[in-house]
């Protein structure tokens, strides 16, 4: 339960801060360079633990081919995004980016046995018109940017392949180690891409902190997320994800006096019992598991 929290809060905090690196003078320029911040902190940790090792070891080798391709789809999704962010309205990337979860459902259900339950179905009702609301949704004024929105849509669709990947072809390795060879081989590809951005971002104060607090949340998003991967099902994560959009709200509205109407109000508290619903449903599920011990 904790980790989807957590995770829901370090993810709310990464999209923002992805969305002010998407209008950015060299977003790739960005995207390398917070990269390599996390991979700093990254080779700090495991030099304090002593675990270099493990970044080298026959397991790796034997799995390089798979962690090379969740990299791969790594650089693709975040480079969709950004690009997707500029062709395509804040309103269209906010919707479409949740198709990650029909995705999630989709794959999970044909080829790996997880289904949600009815219970699972109500939550993840409650939490998408909730999050309709919080963004304050007209369907009528949904606008058509088709480059945009399909690059979003694909984004969505990398997102759940990779974590099934995670999920079920490289649960023999530890999370940081996956982590860091994600980091490590999707970083290329971006210091490639930057070498045709035609103008660089200003050695300003704010760029510098962008980059580092970037490279610090990135570098806890992964080893949140990939620790929530190991217990919970793709889809359920990708859903409890939906609470991103409320928690963002809030945080504008305490830290940058953005103002609240009763939609998005009525929209978070709805996010808020959908998120609840599906924690039940998911602690429910986990004790039907626990085998009962006889009494004699």
């Amino acid at each position: 339960m904790w980790n989807a929290i957590l995770l829901s809060l370090v993810t709310a905090i990464y999209y923002v801060l992805l969305r002010r690196m998407s209008t950015a003078d060299s977003p790739f320029l960005l995207g390398t360079a917070f990269r390599v911040v996390c991979l700093l902190l990254f080779s700090t940790f495991f030099t304090i633990r002593g675990r270099w090792r493990q970044l080298l070891s026959k397991q790796v080798r034997e799995l390089l081919p798979w962690l090379l391709l969740i990299a791969s789809c790594n650089f693709l999704l975040e480079s969709a995004t950004i690009i997707g962010l500029r062709l395509t309205t804040a309103l269209n990337a906010a919707l479409l980016s949740r198709v990650d979860i029909v995705f999630a459902i989709a794959i999970g259900a044909t080829f790996f046995s997880e289904l949600p339950r009815k219970a699972d179905l109500w939550g993840i009702a409650l939490l998408t018109s909730g999050s309709l609301a919080v963004l304050n949704v007209h369907l009528g004024s949904i606008s058509s940017h088709v480059v945009g929105d399909l690059l979003i849509v694909g984004a969505g669709l990398l997102i759940a392949f990779n974590a099934f990947v995670i999920r079920f072809k490289l649960a023999s390795l530890e999370n940081e180690v996956i982590a860091f060879h994600n980091v490590l081989y999707s970083t290329i590809p971006f210091a490639i891409a930057a070498c045709w951005e035609t103008r660089f971002f200003s050695f300003a104060a704010t760029n510098f902190a962008l980059v580092g607090i970037l490279g610090l949340v990135t570098f806890g998003n992964y080893v949140i997320y990939y620790a929530a991967l190991r217990c919970m099902p793709v889809w359920r994560i990708r859903t409890l994800l939906l609470a991103v959009p409320a928690l963002v709200l809030f945080a504008g509205v305490l830290f940058l006096r953005d103002p609240l109407t009763i939609g998005q109000l009525v929209g978070a508290i709805l996010v808020l019992l959908g998120e609840l619903v599906v924690l039940i449903s998911a602690k429910n599920r986990a004790l039907e598991t626990v085998p009962v011990a006889s009494t004699g």
